[in-house]
């Protein structure tokens, strides 16, 4: 993030949103990376399965975005697999070290 914000030549309120959305995402991989290695330690024995371990397996069995995954994502109603695959497109054709604003916003 410190490499992000040295790269902004100017501070201002868009600047400050894509500040702010880039720690959200942050957040949410760092979400994600975890459960998904507490699962994978409780399914070869490693940590006892507890009922948040199960309930995070189950959403992502039935395609629902795991509640622990949604208070540091964006609100959506769309499944798992779509939303994975948005990211993943958006995250391939993002701009990351970009200092510019993209000229259109919306």
């Amino acid at each position: 993030m410190e490499d992000i914000r040295s790269k902004l030549t100017e501070v201002g309120p868009m600047q400050n949103v894509f500040i702010q959305e880039c720690e959200l995402i942050n957040k949410l991989i760092v979400e994600i990376v975890s459960s998904l290695r507490d699962v994978e330690l409780a399914n070869k024995g490693e940590l006892t399965m507890s009922e948040t371990l199960e309930d995070l397996m189950n959403n992502i069995y039935l395609n629902k975005v795991p509640a622990s995954w949604a208070k540091f994502s964006f609100e959506t109603s769309a499944p798992l697999a779509r939303g994975s695959a948005t990211s993943s497109s958006a995250l391939s054709s993002s701009t990351l070290g970009r200092t510019t604003l993209p000229r259109s916003l919306w």
